[in-house]
């Protein structure tokens, strides 16, 4: 009896498995027994948007929900189109500065937030477009927080340290005066990623050709810099940073104000079950980081039709199974799975994870 109250305790039961020892008598006692602790909704914090045409996009926001709501998600937090782009944008991956976005092409989107109910957007902004009145509008309008990404900065060969510029330091403030969160791309693994459809040396084969002569690590310790400058600024790693639980353990302990999503690295397709050493190890890591880390897809959407199975909606669907399955897996407590799925997401956002509608 006392291994199988240990096993309880590492590997708790829903709830209500535990319910029907006693309830109705204990009438239903083992009825259901393997049931695993459930989520009661998902907040996804990763995602994106970007529209050609904002005719049908309540009908393609629609579309998106009917997409996301059998999987138990309820809310989403998107990121708007880079506000910098060419004239004629061809594809969500191009990160050009031909021209800077003017703030009233940001205005759609945040009314088609208003109008959903249960999607909020955070402005993109591109490294040499650091526009506080652009994110004080938006952020007055609705907008939940700030992305920023480093791939440009990779394929333009740009000074990673622009960051640190006087110019960034007025918007990071502001940011951090609203106590709004900050979703950052910082880095970008070199190896293939074959599980999830990742390619080699994505961002950086580009910016090799230009000279690009900077690292990972350069980028890392540059964000890390304006973490530690900003400690009122909630600053949402995506994808895990591109580094080891181990390391970013370390991190966390040392920044209080660091979080981290699980997109793209944080996945198990169907069919699959992880290790049981992984298992044990990044379990332990969420119980021990309860409220560092927040639920997400990186998905996407859009009504362009390219054939790039970013927007096909099978494939879509999909990857965001993968990413709930990865959670789900690690069997840790119910109190730490509502934290990742949505919990913490609401804490940072200041959003409930309830479903709106269009």
């Amino acid at each position: 009896m006392g291994e199988m109250d240990d096993m309880e305790r590492l590997y708790p039961h829903s709830p209500d498995v535990t319910e029907r020892e006693t309830s109705d008598g204990g009438f239903s006692k083992g009825w259901g027994m393997h049931f695993i602790p459930m989520e009661d909704t998902i907040f996804d914090i990763h995602g994106h948007i970007q529209l050609q045409s904002f005719e049908k996009a309540d009908e393609v926001l629609r579309s998106h929900l009917e997409l996301v709501r059998p999987l138990n998600i309820s809310r989403c937090a998107v990121c708007s189109p880079m506000m910098v782009r060419p004239e004629d944008m061809p594809s969500p991956a191009v990160f050009s500065v031909d021209r800077l976005a003017k703030p009233e092409e940001l205005a759609p989107y945040l009314e088609l937030m208003k109008r959903c109910g249960a999607l909020d957007l955070m402005v993109f902004l591109h490294h040499a477009n650091p526009d506080v009145e652009l994110l004080r509008e938006s952020i007055a309008r609705g907008a939940c927080g700030m992305k920023l990404h480093n791939a440009p900065i990779m394929v333009e060969a740009a000074d990673p340290e622009i960051w640190l510029q006087d110019d960034w330091a007025v918007v990071f403030s502001e940011i951090e005066r609203k106590g709004l969160p900050v979703l950052w791309h910082v880095t970008q693994r070199l190896s293939d990623s074959p599980y999830t459809g990742g390619g080699r040396n994505t961002y950086w084969k580009d910016g090799w050709k230009k000279g690009v002569a900077f690292t990972n690590e350069d980028l890392l310790q540059i964000y890390l810099k304006v973490v530690g400058e900003y400690p009122g600024i909630p600053f949402i790693s995506a994808h895990q940073l591109h580094i080891g639980w181990d390391r970013m353990a370390g991190l966390l302990d040392r920044y209080p104000n660091l979080f981290s999503d699980t997109s793209i690295g944080c996945q198990v397709n169907e069919g699959d079950r992880m290790y049981e050493g992984d298992i044990r190890a990044i379990r332990d890591f969420f119980i021990r980081y309860p409220d560092r880390m927040l639920f997400g897809t990186d998905s996407f959407i859009t009504d362009m039709t390219e054939g790039d199975s970013v927007f096909d909606e099978d494939v879509k669907k999909a990857v965001i199974k993968n990413h709930i399955r990865f959670i789900r897996q690690l069997r840790v407590p119910l109190d730490i799975l509502q934290k990742a799925f949505h919990g913490n997401a609401e804490r940072l956002l200041g959003r409930p994870a309830g479903m709106g509608t269009m």
